[in-house]
Parts: C-alpha cells; structure tokens; sequence
C-alpha cells in the first residue's frame, strides 16, 4: 500500500513538472523510498521464514468440491450440504493446523533452546530495527545537501 501511494505521488509530481530528458531529483527521491520499502518487505518475508515452521498440510478433502454448476443444470444434482461440507472440513483443517503451531510455539520458548535460524532471525529483525532509520537519514542528508 505504501509502495502504491508512494508511486502516485511520484507520478502526480511529474506531471507538474516539465518534460525533460535526463533524470530529476523527484525520480531518484521516489526510487530511493521504493528500494527502502522494498527492502523492508523482503527482511520481513526472511524473518518470517526463518522463524516460522512452514509445514503445509494438503487437505484431504479439497477432490470433494463439486464442479461448478452450468446454466441449464439442476439445482438437486449439486446439493449445496456438499460445498458446506467442504467448506466445513477446510475451517476445521486450518483450525487444527493453527493450534499445533501455537503448540510448538509454546513448546520452543519453554523448553528448547533456540535454533540456528531463529538466533539468525533475530540477529536480522535487530540489525533491521537500527540499519533502515540510519540508511535512510543517511540518504536524506546527501540528497538534501545535493539537490538543495
């Protein structure tokens, strides 16, 4: 979302301002804040990773689901009970599916130390936490000293 907000103010920008051929200060301004969200983005989708256990289930139940119904076909042949019933396994699979990873989560920060990754991850989240604000302070004092 920010990324899209950033792209509209950087495109309404350019429309008040001329037509030229070279690169403008707002082009490299907006750059500069879409690679700073983007890296943010991509250290969040590592730290997540890293520390979650991405054990994907397949459900049993997803061969279940009726075929979509055509114009001309009855209403007895596809019984709605069937999709609800679907409907039902799935919320139930993805239940269970979430109260075994509050589980292991429980069971990691009583009982076991923590794993390479998540020692990795933790070094990123704070290394992130201090990096980003410093990086981009460190870019608006050279781009304001610049373009000022």
């Amino acid at each position: 979302m920010l990324a899209l907000t950033l792209a509209a103010i950087g495109s309404y920008a350019k429309m008040s301002l001329p037509m030229v051929s070279y690169i403008k200060c707002i082009d490299i301004w907006a750059i500069a804040c879409l690679l700073f969200v983007a890296a943010a983005l991509t250290e969040c989708v590592v730290v997540d990773y890293l520390t979650n256990n991405w054990n994907v289930v397949p459900n049993k139940n997803a061969r279940n689901i009726s075929p979509k119904r055509q114009a001309g076909d009855n209403a007895e042949q596809y019984p709605l009970s069937m999709n609800e019933k679907v409907r039902n396994s799935f919320e139930e699979t993805i239940l269970q599916q979430l109260l075994e990873k509050l589980e292991a989560l429980n069971m990691d920060t009583n009982n076991s130390l923590p794993t390479k990754k998540s020692k990795l991850a933790l070094r990123i989240k704070r290394l992130s936490r201090v990096l980003f604000p410093v990086l981009f302070l460190i870019f608006n004092i050279l781009f304001w000293s610049v373009y000022l």
